[in-house]
C-alpha cells in the first residue's frame, strides 16, 4: 500500500534532481524579496493544496458511501426511519 506512494515520491525527487535542474535552471535561482525562495517552491505549495483537496474529497466520498450502507442495513432490520436518520448529518443535539 505504501510502495506506490514511495515510488511516486522517489520518482519526483529523481525528476527534480536530474531533469528540472538541468532544463529549468531559472526555477532554482533564489528570489530577491523578503522571502528568498526559489520559484520551484511554488510547486511544493501547489502540491500541498492539491493533496489536501484530493484528501478532503476522498474523505467526503467515504462518508457518503458509509451512510448508504447504514441505510441499507437499517432497512433490512425493518427500521422505518432509516432514510431520515442516516441520509443527512445531524447538526443538533438529540437530547433537546
Amino acid at each position: 500500500m505504501l510502495a506506490p506512494l514511495f515510488a511516486m515520491c522517489a520518482a519526483g525527487c529523481v525528476l527534480e534532481t536530474y531533469v528540472l535542474r538541468v532544463y529549468l535552471p531559472a526555477w532554482y535561482v533564489l528570489g530577491d524579496g523578503p522571502f528568498p525562495l526559489p520559484k520551484a517552491y511554488a510547486l511544493v505549495v501547489l502540491m500541498c493544496v492539491c493533496y489536501a483537496t484530493w484528501n478532503m474529497l476522498g474523505l467526503g466520498f467515504v462518508v457518503g458511501g458509509k451512510r448508504k450502507e447504514f441505510v441499507e442495513a437499517a432497512k433490512k432490520k425493518d427500521d422505518k426511519h432509516a432514510e431520515e436518520r442516516f441520509s443527512h448529518p445531524q447538526v443538533q443535539s438529540l437530547s433537546s
